[in-house]
């Protein structure tokens, strides 16, 4: 898929409860909370500075890398 959009341009929504691969594959992400929109921008803005809660929980959710190795 990212060899898809480099190559040939295409852009693509992917929706996914998997925020690991929306931060391999995503330029922008939208966090949708029942049905509505609660928080929108670039990728590392969001992921790595969240500021709803449920964006937070999301990210609070992810297994710690340190501890899975």
């Amino acid at each position: 898929m990212l060899r898809l959009r480099a190559n040939l341009g295409l852009a693509a929504l992917v929706i996914t409860h998997d925020l690991g691969l929306a931060w391999n594959v995503a330029d922008r992400v939208a966090v949708m909370y029942r049905g509505e929109l609660v928080e929108v921008g670039g990728v590392e803005q969001v992921l790595l500075d969240p500021q709803h809660d449920y964006t937070k929980q999301l990210l609070a959710a992810l297994p710690d890398v340190a501890t899975t190795r």
